[in-house]
């Protein structure tokens, strides 16, 4: 019998959240956290498999909190289970990820929170993420 994680937290999908396709991949980062540009100038390479994006702290978010440090979170499917995503939050400080489950319903299911990461580990995962096939059609 196959043992399943039960989901730490449960939280509802961020508002901001966005796609970057057909947008400027850096709009946000500009508008919301510019002393990160450099890092997330660094992961344009890996647009193909970055899915979603996004950047705080908001101002006019719900949550907003004014001392909330400047960060920016990419998402990238799973590409053994298309339910499943990683997220990647990038802050001056370094880079941690979650990865969890969107089970249909408008939440997201958090398995591991905050687990600690570097940028040079995230190029790694970037680089060696399968790529959709489109992306060799040029």
């Amino acid at each position: 019998m196959k043992k399943t994680a039960k989901p730490k937290a449960k939280k509802q999908q961020p508002k901001q959240w966005t796609s970057d396709e057909g947008h400027d991949p850096l709009a946000f980062v500009k508008e919301f956290c510019p002393s990160l540009i450099e890092q997330r100038a660094s992961l344009l390479p890996f647009d193909d498999v970055i899915c979603g994006m996004s950047a705080g702290p908001q101002p006019k978010a719900k949550d907003y909190d004014p001392k909330e440090e400047p960060y920016f979170t990419v998402e990238v499917k799973d590409p053994t289970d298309s339910k499943c995503s990683y997220f990647f939050k990038v802050t001056k400080h370094g880079v941690t990820y979650d990865f969890g489950q969107w089970p249909g319903d408008g939440t997201l299911d958090i398995w591991d929170a905050d687990m600690p990461y570097s940028m040079e580990a995230l190029w790694e995962f970037m680089r060696q993420a399968p790529r959709p096939a489109h992306v060799f059609n040029k």
